[in-house]
């Protein structure tokens, strides 16, 4: 991921930390506040600082010409692992860090990232692998290095300090503490030596240790006040336990206005570059356009919807997408969605799938199913292990050819007009003019694609226009023009497949598999893709007016909270309960119906009244749900109730029939 600035803490390298005082503390609060309640950090800084760090990109680790390992070599991280061989006396996080630097009574270095980070290796391969800085280091500090996949606990806590001092955090995160864990400054990656108006990090060690020796009582004192914050922002209690009654309602108003102000009509997406997918703002705004639809207010409903729809476009025909393999990366260099840093995180993979699944049942357009499953082609292709496990990412780096000295960023995703021209014949041209392939390279739709030109000659494959405009022009049907693309696409990722691979992160993560596993439960159903599978059921639970000042203050940051304390506001849910022996086609069939319409306040119940412990469990948390399962009419595989306001429809015996029920509240939308 992009580094968020540094420069700013380290930027008046005479105090380093100012003096604590009342206004400092509000400041701190509200910021520590807001950083805690963000779901990820704002990353302010192109990925592209400097043009050496792509070219110095390490491998899975940097060569370390014999060296003995360190205390890292005895860790199971992937991350760790990747610094075991470094000249910096690396600590895991732990007691025996904290008792050393105690001992020596020095502050702490904290270095934070994971192993698919491509700053991460960057600052190993510039400062980690220096044998000059590595002595720095070891002389002045205790180092502890720690991967944020493992520990995001101790993550979460140091972010949001770095965040609330810049404004937005990013990994590597570099933060120095007390010998007592409390945080002195901190920023994210530095370049070795001063440049680019960033202080090298040579001259913040040694920065930092004058600081230590000669303003020791400052530095702690705003480390106790900082703590204080932090505990505050973290805990995040309420402001009282009566929530408005308004709340919900202009919580989820107040983020989809911000949203609606900020989004970008001409590329898509809210904000400017670099333009992360953020499923979660596509959500509420999907949830708001739902909301506008039942209270009759098409016409505000259909703005909100075609803003989704350019966002998902735009971004699904952008180079962030791999057209030759599936999946998103991590988030494009420049407005226009095309450079992209060519990481691939599993937990992205999951959302943006459903949100694509949840466009594809507002609009009905196919083009949003066959993205969901491009996604879900490529997790279950090259991220599932042997035993049903799905890994957390893969790098951005990868070889250019094997033996490679070094990594670089993309190679193993973009392409030359020869290497094209070369795979795929007589469809060269049509490809290349689909995909906006160059000689010269495509890299230059925006000043910030390539500022440092390390994609001469090369291509990021995008589509500037649909299939549907293109095929017109070469005078073929669609079906024949996708057709062609399709098999060039095939020859390509033949090709490719071929090329070393970036380094996958085969760490498993629950929350990460669940966003995943869900993602492929909800396509199972909306697109009858695959075999019947088990249901996930998880329970949720929560309380509004813990969470009440948040939500208030800092709607942008929480869409789906927004969305779920609206949710609570609802007087009565749409109930859908599908009684039948499950596993039969016509139970499928009619649980496939139910989720045919998109509808976020919609709950579906399913009961096999042959399941002794099935009908136990609702005679004893909802005696109404186990009767209505046994009055069903008999002899039928399938029988759908729904229900919602204290009142029931009729059984529906047909999925056509349930379809046509669910579906009406939708329809003008849909059509439009």
């Amino acid at each position: 991921m992009s580094p968020a600035a540094s420069a700013p803490v380290f930027s008046h390298l005479g105090p380093l930390i100012p003096p604590p005082t009342p206004m400092l503390s509000t400041l701190l609060r509200h910021r520590l506040t807001a950083a805690a309640s963000s779901s990820s950090p704002t990353h302010s800084t192109p990925l592209r600082l400097r043009p050496l760090a792509a070219a110095m990109s390490s491998s899975a680790s940097a060569p370390h010409g014999g060296r003995k390992p360190n205390r890292l070599a005895a860790e199971h991280s992937p991350y760790l692992l990747q610094h075991a061989h470094n000249p910096v006396d690396w600590y895991p996080w732990g007691e025996e860090a904290f008792q050393k630097a105690r001992a020596k009574d020095v502050p702490i270095f904290l270095s934070i990232g994971y192993s698919t980070c491509h700053w991460c290796h960057v600052m190993e391969v510039e400062s980690f692998e220096n044998e000059e800085v590595a002595k720095l280091l070891n002389d002045w500090f205790v180092s502890i290095k720690v991967d944020r996949e493992e520990r995001p606990d101790v993550d979460k806590v140091y972010m949001t300090y770095v965040s609330a001092l810049h404004g937005g955090g990013g990994w590597p995160l570099s933060v120095f503490l007390s010998p007592d864990l409390k945080p002195l400054m901190g920023g994210t990656y530095f370049p070795p030596d001063d440049n680019y108006g960033r202080p090298g990090f040579k001259t913040v060690l040694r920065k930092v240790k004058e600081a230590w020796e000669t303003k020791r009582e400052a530095l702690e004192r705003t480390g106790n006040l900082v703590i204080e914050q932090l505990r505050d922002a973290l805990s995040a209690k309420a402001s009282s336990q009566d929530v408005p009654n308004d709340l919900a309602v202009v919580s989820v108003d107040q983020c989809v206005e911000k949203l609606a102000s900020s989004y970008d009509p001409k590329f898509g997406g809210f904000g400017s570059a670099p333009k992360f997918p953020r499923p979660v703002e596509d959500y509420i705004m999907l949830y708001k356009f739902h909301k506008y639809m039942e209270a009759g207010k098409e016409i505000e409903a259909l703005n909100i919807k075609k803003m989704v729809t350019h966002t998902l476009d735009c971004m699904a025909r952008g180079g962030v997408h791999d057209h030759i393999g599936g999946g998103f990366h991590r988030y494009s260099v420049d407005e226009c969605w095309h450079v992209p840093h060519f990481e691939k995180m599993l937990y992205d993979q999951g959302q943006i799938v459903n949100v694509y699944l949840d466009t594809f049942l507002v609009t009905g357009e196919k083009y949003y199913s066959i993205v969901a499953r491009d996604i879900l082609d490529y997790l279950r292709r090259d991220m599932i292990g042997k035993e049903g496990e799905i890994f957390s990412a893969e790098d951005a780096d990868s070889a250019e050819y094997e033996g490679a000295p070094r990594k670089k960023e993309g190679a193993f995703y973009v392409w030359t007009s020869k290497e094209i021209e070369e795979t795929l014949g007589e469809n060269a041209e049509l490809f290349k003019n689909h995909y906006y392939v160059k000689s010269s390279g495509n890299c230059d739709l925006s000043p910030m694609s390539d500022p440092h030109n390390e994609f001469s000659c090369k291509n990021v494959l995008i589509e500037r226009k649909p299939a549907s405009s293109m095929s017109s022009k070469c005078g073929k049907s669609l079906d024949e023009y996708s057709q062609i693309l399709g098999d060039c696409r095939q020859k390509l990722f033949d090709v490719r497949s071929k090329r070393p691979r970036p380094h996958l992160d085969d760490k498993v993560i629950v929350s990460w598999n669940g966003l995943a596993i869900s993602a492929f439960a909800r396509a199972s159903q909306i697109l009858k893709s695959g075999p019947s599978g088990t249901i996930f059921n998880f329970p949720v639970t929560g309380c509004k007016a813990v969470f009440e000042t948040r939500l208030r203050q800092l709607s942008i940051a929480l869409p789906l909270m927004c969305c779920a304390a609206d949710m609570l506001s609802v007087p009565s849910r749409k109930q859908v309960v599908i009684v039948g022996q499950k596993g039969s086609e016509e139970f499928q069939d009619m649980v496939a119906a139910t989720f045919s319409s998109y509808d976020p306040n919609r709950t579906v119940i399913q009961i096999d009244p042959r399941n002794t412990e099935e009908m136990e469990f609702w005679d004893g948390n909802n005696a109404n749900i186990a009767q209505m399962a046994r009055g069903s009419p008999p002899g039928k595989p399938a029988v759908a109730h729904v229900c919602q306001d204290f009142k029931c429809s009729p059984p529906v015996t047909s999925p056509g029939s349930l379809r046509e029920l669910l579906n009406k509240t939708l329809a003008a939308a849909s059509s439009a």
